[in-house]
């Protein structure tokens, strides 16, 4: 037993001197990461674990993706690159690949900069977006509305919540000018499409010159340019020559549901020679809204023909059928209106429920055989409404209810207005016949004149 116990203690000697001889090896260096996916601008930190000499990192190409001394690796754009560690004559190697940010755009415009339609040859349009990311070839297709892309600008990286633009100036990658018609924008950045509102392409001028804009209003100077005012509503017009319409039917512009909302400018030229026919409210603008204006429009030989059956409480005027925005300094020479049915009508406005300025009537002839309220100027001046230093010289109206030489049924304000010349107003019911006003249940101010034989106002 002795001789056992002793063998076994020089077995466990024996052991433990050798363990205490051997070497101990470490684990070998090794990269954290071999693969690595980032989207452009994110980062991630990389680490040769067990280095045991100093480690040196690079990346290639540093387009794609740069790294710093400690090992971060931070995504510039998309595509692949491969950072390299060295440690101790050895190479390590970690594949990374970038991606572009999937970002929707915000704040996506594509409009013509100075306002109005986009026009060939005259105008362009601004495209700008921004990103709620930071992305890498960012592709902005201009496109039809069914798809089909005809120019696209690439940014090649764009800051998250910085804006970007650029001017198009309506034609194709090619050079060409693309087709009339409604486009948008497409902002992919990523995976991810954001789309604009569409903008109209015009091919041919609708008008002489001009984008519609405050600055550069649309000129019109044709009878055919006039008809086309009324498709283009809220922009800015001018008329740069005298229009005759040849006495051809002319269809009135606008309606009560779509009143014209622009900037219309006679800038003192003539239009002549029109005839209207259309039932109901009516004149060469139907309705002016709230924000429009009608000013240096002159109007001469303009005839209103049409029998009415029944009672109807249309507006009819040479220059506005019923005015909720502002007419000024506009003239209206040798007008007839012949009307029967009831309604509202003057030389200037049917209906006012805004304000008229400046504005004169010569040489009117206007009849109604029915219970119409008629003004030289206006048929109605509703309450809170305002004529204010408007002329009628040698006016002939003719009707059973309110007939005046500046007003025909007055609630409003008639402020520095007057008659002059040979005059005529009858057929007022019970007497509702004056030179400023046939029937009055407003205020007529005290310089508001006559120079012909009537009383200022009906009883």
């Amino acid at each position: 037993m002795k001789t056992l116990r002793k063998c076994l203690f020089l077995l466990m000697a024996m052991i433990l001197a050798l363990s205490l001889t051997l070497p101990v090896y470490a684990a070998s260096p090794s990269l954290n990461k071999k693969n690595l996916t980032l989207t452009v601008g994110k980062s991630a930190q990389l680490k040769l674990n067990n280095a045991r000499k100093k480690v040196t990192w690079s990346c290639a190409p540093a387009s794609v993706a740069k790294i710093n001394s400690a090992g971060k690796v931070t995504a510039k754009k998309a595509g692949k690159a491969t950072v390299t560690a060295k440690s101790g004559g050895k190479k390590y190697i970690c594949k990374v690949t970038v991606n572009n940010a999937n970002s929707k755009a915000r704040n996506v415009s594509f409009r013509n900069p100075t306002g109005g339609s986009f026009i060939k040859g005259v105008s362009s349009a601004k495209a700008s977006f921004t990103l709620d990311y930071a992305s890498t070839a960012v592709q902005v297709h201009i496109q039809t509305m069914s798809g089909s892309v005809v120019y696209t600008k690439t940014f090649a990286k764009c800051q998250e919540n910085k804006p970007y633009s650029f001017t198009w100036d309506g034609k194709n990658k090619k050079g060409n000018y693309v087709g009339g018609g409604n486009y948008r924008l497409c902002v992919v950045a990523g995976k991810t499409k954001t789309y604009s509102s569409q903008l109209k392409f015009c091919t041919t001028k609708d008008f002489r010159g001009g984008d519609g804009s405050r600055n550069n209003p649309y000129q019109v100077a044709t009878l055919a340019q006039l008809r086309n005012v009324n498709r283009y509503n809220g922009k800015y017009f001018v008329q740069v020559a005298n229009i005759n319409g040849d006495n051809k039917n002319f269809t009135p512009m606008y309606t009560l549901s779509n009143p014209f909302t622009g900037i219309y400018d006679g800038k003192g030229y003539t239009i002549s020679n029109l005839y209207f026919r259309k039932k109901g409210d009516s004149g060469l603008f139907t309705v002016l809204g709230a924000k429009g204006v009608v000013q240096n429009v002159k109007i001469d030989n303009f005839k209103f023909t049409y029998d009415e059956t029944e009672r109807l409480d249309y507006s009819l005027g040479a220059i506005v059928g019923l005015n909720d925005g502002i007419i000024r300094q506009c003239a209206v020479t040798n007008f007839t209106m012949t009307i029967s049915g009831e309604g509202n009508r003057g030389g200037i406005c049917g209906t006012n429920r805004n304000t008229i300025e400046n504005c004169t009537i010569q040489n009117a002839a206007i009849k109604d055989n029915s219970y119409s309220s008629i003004g030289g100027i206006v048929g109605h001046n509703v309450a809170n409404a305002r004529i204010v230093g408007c002329t009628a010289d040698s006016v002939t109206a003719v009707s059973r209810y309110g007939v005046g030489g500046i007003i025909g049924y007055n609630n409003g304000k008639a402020i520095s207005c007057g008659t002059i010349g040979s005059c005529s107003f009858s057929g007022g019911y019970g007497n509702y016949v004056g030179a400023i006003c046939g029937r009055n249940f407003g205020e007529v101010s005290d310089d508001c004149y006559t120079e012909t034989e009537y009383e200022l106002f009906g009883r």
